[in-house]
């Protein structure tokens, strides 16, 4: 199909749906061809948005923590390495500051709940995950969190390999808390999670689609995240 083509088949549809486009340079076609542009979490493009709210998930998880006595809390969040496009909304970056700022709003201390921040596709000549390599260090520190909160279920998978291999259970010595929803439920044990709100992402998505068609305004809309209890979560240990 030829670029022209390409184009005139995109602009019969009513819009796209866009979870994240890596490089905005791949969304000219689209751009080119007139087609409105929802942007899901991600946003490159200064258009219509779907957002997705970290702090009532984290604030939940950070309460359940707290009730089971934990106060050396650790986030652990990811970035993609340099030399890729910044998007105009940061996920990881709007993670760790949803984080900050419910550790403030349930009266913690800073100084103990803290974050850090890791490449989620750094290199490691052994293959480990990146949760692996961060946790494998600070696990074996004498003042150690007794929970850990991570960015993604992927960096939970991570830090729970790393706390297995260096002799510590979960959650009778170490309480971790995943994001997303999408591995936690397949670990073991599973984790509890903050949760994206899957469904009304795409019932809302929709509604917007249908907004474009109706409106020249740029669309605005954000969903709350909410947190799942499984298992990971423990009483703290010293």
């Amino acid at each position: 199909m030829k670029s022209s083509e390409a184009i005139s088949c995109i602009a019969a549809r009513k819009a796209v749906i866009l979870c994240h486009a890596f490089d905005p340079a791949n969304l000219r076609p689209l751009i080119d061809a007139r087609v409105p542009i929802i942007e899901v979490e991600r946003q490159f493009l200064d258009g219509h948005h779907l957002d997705i709210d970290p702090l009532p998930g984290l604030l939940a998880a950070l309460q359940l923590l707290k009730r089971h006595g934990h106060r050396r809390i650790t986030f652990l969040g990811g970035r993609t390495s340099a030399g890729r496009p910044k998007p105009l909304h940061n996920v990881e970056t709007g993670r760790l500051e949803a984080f900050q700022k419910a550790v403030l709003d349930i009266g913690l201390d800073p100084s103990q709940a803290c974050g850090a921040i890791v490449d989620y596709d750094g290199k490691d000549m052994t293959g480990r995950l990146q949760g692996q390599v961060w946790a494998d260090g600070i696990l074996r520190s004498p003042q150690r969190p007794t929970a850990i909160i991570t960015g993604s279920d992927v960096l939970a998978a991570g830090v729970l390999q790393a706390a297995y291999s260096i002799g510590l259970h979960v959650p009778e010595d170490l309480s971790i808390i995943g994001y997303d929803d999408s591995l936690a439920r397949f670990l073991s044990p599973p984790l509890t999670t903050v949760a994206q709100p899957y469904d009304d992402i795409g019932r809302v998505a929709m509604e917007m689609v249908l907004e474009t068609k109706e409106t020249t305004s740029t669309l605005r809309r954000k969903l709350p995240t909410c947190l799942i209890e499984r298992s990971g979560v423990g009483p703290a240990r010293a």
